[in-house]
C-alpha cells in the first residue's frame, strides 16, 4: 500500500510537471505565433516592388485624370470667352443697325455714325491687342512647360535606370545570400 502511495505521489508529481510543461509550451507557442505575425506584417521585396508598381499606376491614373480635368476647364473657358465675344459682337451689330438707320436721315447723324464707328474700331483693336497679348503669354507658358516636361522626362529616365540598377543589385544580393546560406 505504501508502494501504491509512492506511485500515486509520483504520478501526481509527474502530472503537475506535465501540466506545467504544457503551459510553458503553450506560452512559447503563443510567443512564436506573435513573432510570426510580426514577420508576416513586414512586406517582402516582391511585395514592395508590387506596391511601387501599383503606386506608379495610381500616380499615372491621377495625372491622367488631372490633365483631362484641366482640358475640360480650358475648353469651358475658351467657350465662355467665345460666348462673351459673340454677345459683344451681337450687341455691336444691333447698335450699328440702330445708328445706321438714324444716321441716314441727317448729315449730323452721318458724322456721329463715323465717329461712333471709329470708337468701335478702336475698341475692337484694343480687344484684339489684349487677345494677342494673352496668346503671346500662353505661348510663352507652353514653351516653359515644354522645357519643364523635357527635364521631367530626363529625370524619369534617370529614375528608371536607377530602379533597374537597384533591382539588379537586389537580385545579386539574393543570389549571394542563397549561395552563402
Amino acid at each position: 500500500e505504501e508502494h501504491m502511495r509512492d506511485i500515486q505521489a509520483t504520478f501526481i508529481k509527474e502530472e503537475r510537471k506535465h501540466t506545467s510543461a504544457r503551459g510553458a509550451v503553450a506560452k512559447r507557442t503563443r510567443a512564436v505565433q506573435l513573432l510570426a505575425r510580426k514577420l508576416d506584417d513586414i512586406p517582402t521585396r516582391a511585395e514592395l516592388v508590387q506596391y511601387e508598381r501599383r503606386f506608379a499606376e495610381l500616380y499615372g491614373a491621377v495625372q491622367s485624370k488631372l490633365s483631362e480635368t484641366r482640358r475640360h476647364f480650358d475648353a469651358f473657358n475658351v467657350l465662355a470667352d467665345t460666348r462673351r465675344f459673340l454677345a459683344k459682337e451681337i450687341s455691336l451689330l444691333n447698335s450699328l443697325q440702330e445708328q445706321v438707320t438714324e444716321a441716314v436721315a441727317s448729315p449730323e447723324g452721318r458724322a456721329s455714325l463715323v465717329s461712333s464707328l471709329r470708337g468701335i474700331s478702336e475698341g475692337v483693336s484694343a480687344t484684339l491687342d489684349r487677345a494677342n497679348g494673352k496668346l503671346a503669354a500662353e505661348q510663352a507658358g507652353v514653351v516653359t512647360l515644354q522645357t519643364l516636361f523635357g527635364a521631367a522626362q530626363q529625370r524619369q529616365r534617370q529614375y528608371l535606370t536607377l530602379v533597374k540598377q537597384f533591382q539588379e543589385a537586389c537580385a545579386r544580393e539574393d543570389d549571394l545570400r542563397r549561395q552563402l546560406g
